[in-house]
C-alpha cells in the first residue's frame, strides 16, 4: 500500500524524468534538422538578435549551454554535433544590466575554443557590434591597443572569420588579424532605405549630412550616396571643425560646420557614446540655423551623460540600429528614438559566406 504523499513524490520524478526527456529529443530534432552542415548559434546575451538571423535564413539556432559558478567562472558548451560543420556564433559585445564587455568576450572566446576542439570545420563569430574598436591605436606613449590584442586571442582559440557591422576604425580593425579573415558590414543601406521613406516628400536640396569630424566624411559620403539614390542628387554634405584638449581627449570643442547647411541637417557616425561630440553637432546645427536635426549612428551606447546631453528640444529623433540594446537611455528619450533592424543583413552575409558568394554587393545600394 502507498500512501498518498509517496505517491506525489513518484509522480514528481516521473514529471522531472519526462521533462528531462523531451528537452534531450528537442536537442536531437535540433542537431538532424540543421541543413548542409551548418550550425548558427547565439550565445544567451545576444538570443534575440540571434533569433531574428535565425528567422531571416528561416531556421531555428542551435542549442547550447552557458552558466557562471558560483565563482564566476564560466561553462559554455555546444548541445549538437559541429564535427565538419561551418559554425556561425552570433555574439554583439558590450556591457548590459547582467554582463559586462569582458565576460561576454571571454564567453565567445571560450566557445570558439570548445567548438574548434569538437572538430568545427570553420568558426565565424559575428559580433554586430565589436568591442573596444576605439582602443585601435597609441594616442600616448605606453597606452594598451586593445583591438589588437583581441584580435590575437580570437586568433588563438581558432576562429577562422569574423564579421562586425560599422567598426568604428575599419583600417586599425583588418589591419589587427593575421590568420583570422575579417568583413565588415555597413548600415548605410538600412539607413538610407529609413530616411528615404521619412523624407521622401522633401526636395533634397533641404537636405545636408553631416560629420561630427572630419575624420568621418568617408562614411558621411558613402551613406550620402546611397541616399541620393533615393531622394535626388542635390543632398549637401559638411563636417563639423572639432578638436581635442591636448591632456584629456574626452573634452572637445568646435562650433564651426564647413560645408553645406540645409534646414534638415542628419548628423551621421558609427556610434553615440557619451554624446559629447552627438551634442556640440546638433548645437552647432541649430546656430546656423538648421530647422530639423537628426543624430544617426549605427550603436548607441548611451553612457555616461548621454541621457543629460541629447536631452535637447532641437534633436527632433535619434535613429540608431539593433546591435546595441538602448538599455540606458531614458524613458523620455526612447519617445523620439528610431530603430531600425540589422539582423536580415547579417543573415545575408552568414548565407553568403557559406555559399561561397562574394559579399561586396551587399555594399551597393
Amino acid at each position: 500500500m502507498v500512501d498518498n504523499d509517496e505517491l506525489l513524490k513518484r509522480i514528481t520524478r516521473l514529471e522531472q524524468a519526462n521533462s528531462k526527456l523531451n528537452k534531450e529529443l528537442a536537442i536531437l530534432r535540433a542537431g538532424q534538422n540543421c541543413r548542409s552542415g551548418v550550425r548558427v548559434f547565439a550565445l544567451n546575451f545576444s538570443k534575440d538578435y540571434g533569433e531574428a538571423v535565425a528567422n531571416a535564413l528561416n531556421r531555428e539556432l542551435s542549442p547550447h549551454r552557458e552558466f557562471y559558478h558560483d565563482d564566476r567562472e564560466l561553462y559554455v558548451r555546444a548541445c549538437v554535433n559541429v564535427r565538419r560543420c561551418s559554425v556561425f556564433v552570433i555574439a554583439s559585445l558590450y556591457t548590459d544590466q547582467t554582463e559586462t564587455v569582458n565576460d561576454k568576450l571571454a564567453k565567445l572566446k571560450y566557445f570558439v575554443g570548445a567548438l574548434k576542439d569538437a572538430a568545427a570545420e570553420k568558426v565565424i563569430a559575428i559580433c554586430p557590434y565589436f568591442c573596444y574598436a576605439r582602443s585601435d591605436r597609441k594616442v600616448r606613449s605606453r597606452e594598451a591597443v586593445i583591438t589588437k590584442y583581441i584580435a590575437q586571442e580570437l586568433e588563438a582559440v581558432g576562429t577562422d572569420r569574423i564579421i562586425t557591422l560599422d567598426v568604428h576604425n575599419l583600417q586599425a580593425y583588418q589591419n589587427a588579424f593575421r590568420t583570422c579573415h575579417s568583413d565588415n558590414l555597413e548600415a548605410k543601406i538600412d539607413f538610407a532605405n529609413y530616411f528615404g521613406s521619412q523624407l521622401a516628400e522633401v526636395h533634397p536640396r533641404n537636405i545636408s549630412i553631416l560629420s561630427p569630424d572630419a575624420g568621418g566624411m568617408s562614411r558621411c559620403n558613402w551613406f550620402r550616396q546611397a541616399l541620393m539614390k533615393r531622394l535626388g542628387p542635390e543632398i549637401g554634405i559638411a563636417f563639423l571643425d572639432k578638436s581635442h584638449d591636448e591632456n584629456d581627449s574626452s573634452k572637445k570643442s568646435g562650433d564651426k560646420i564647413v560645408g553645406d547647411v540645409a534646414p534638415i541637417m542628419i548628423i551621421y557616425d558609427d556610434m553615440i557614446a557619451s554624446a559629447g561630440t552627438s551634442k556640440l553637432a546638433a548645437d552647432a546645427c541649430l546656430a546656423y540655423g538648421a530647422e530639423q536635426i537628426w543624430l544617426v549612428a549605427t550603436h548607441g551606447l548611451f553612457v555616461g551623460k548621454a541621457n543629460e546631453r541629447l536631452d535637447l528640444p532641437h534633436i527632433h529623433k535619434i535613429v540608431i540600429t539593433d546591435t546595441v540594446k538602448p538599455w540606458r537611455l531614458s524613458e523620455k528619450l526612447l519617445t523620439k528614438t528610431e530603430i531600425v533592424p540589422t539582423a536580415s543583413r547579417v543573415a545575408e552575409a552568414i548565407r553568403r559566406t557559406y555559399t561561397g558568394e562574394s559579399l561586396s554587393s551587399m555594399f551597393e545600394s
